[in-house]
């Protein structure tokens, strides 16, 4: 046995390779060990949806991903449309997390720190967790800064990616974005505001989209900070090309 844990099939996903596909899953069921089969690279047809669901763990939405701002604003829709599909053992992937040392060697233009700002970063790892993509880091990690360390490694943020359930998207109208997911337990909400415009916004919810009626306490899981108690209604500015990612208990 060569213990492998994980198969990543390049070159299947579009076309879409449904005798291929089926013929890896095939194998990997008659092996003896349970394997991760990973579909690379999109985009995968939402018109297979209920194919690739059966046959693979993890598929791509789109062509490969890099630093660029336009290319993270692309990832919204085809999240939205593959949310249904999202459960355990089947993950759609928005792909490798483009954050610190890049690009080693000049596989994709020179070596480089990712050029997304701070708030970019910040926004597409809210992004990836509270959908519940796969997270594979696609910088040199030796070379990361202690600012992109902290981003990679905050619990809080990585539960929500790790734990959620039923994830969505409520809303995403002139720029402002809202994403929710419900924790295993009882009235626990995760909530995610972006602001995928070029000046700051103001991003809110209505707690009865919840289906919350009384008093709701509101958790900033980015800064682990208790934000207070809220009746009705939260709302918060949030900066160009940035996001916030809470806790909602009643």
């Amino acid at each position: 046995s060569w213990g492998v844990d994980f198969i990543k099939v390049d070159d299947i996903s579009r076309p879409y390779h449904k005798a291929e596909i089926e013929g890896y899953a095939k194998a990997i069921k008659h092996c003896g060990r349970k394997i991760v089969l990973s579909l690379s690279p999109g985009a995968t047809p939402l018109s297979e949806a209920s194919h690739v669901i059966k046959y693979a763990n993890m598929w791509r939405l789109a062509d490969d991903f890099w630093d660029n701002w336009n290319a993270l604003k692309a990832m919204f829709p085809l999240a939205a449309e593959w949310a249904p599909y999202a459960g355990y053992g089947h993950w759609p992937n928005l792909d490798m997390i483009p954050i610190g040392k890049l690009s080693l060697q000049g596989p994709v233009g020179p070596e480089r720190y990712s050029h997304f700002t701070e708030a970019e970063k910040r926004t597409l790892i809210t992004l990836w967790c509270i959908t519940r993509s796969p997270l594979i880091l696609g910088g040199n990690l030796p070379d990361n800064s202690s600012g992109d360390l902290a981003l990679e490694t905050n619990r809080e943020v990585l539960e929500v990616d790790q734990r959620g359930i039923d994830s969505r998207q409520l809303y995403n109208k002139d720029g402002a974005v809202v994403w929710v997911s419900r924790m295993p337990e009882k009235k626990i909400w995760n909530v995610a505001f972006f602001n995928l415009e070029d000046s700051a916004l103001v991003v809110g919810l209505p707690f009865a989209e919840l289906g919350m009626r009384g008093e709701v306490s509101v958790r900033d899981l980015w800064k682990r900070k208790n934000l207070g108690n809220f009746k009705r209604q939260y709302q918060q500015r949030v900066p160009p090309h940035g996001s916030a990612m809470l806790c909602l208990k009643e």
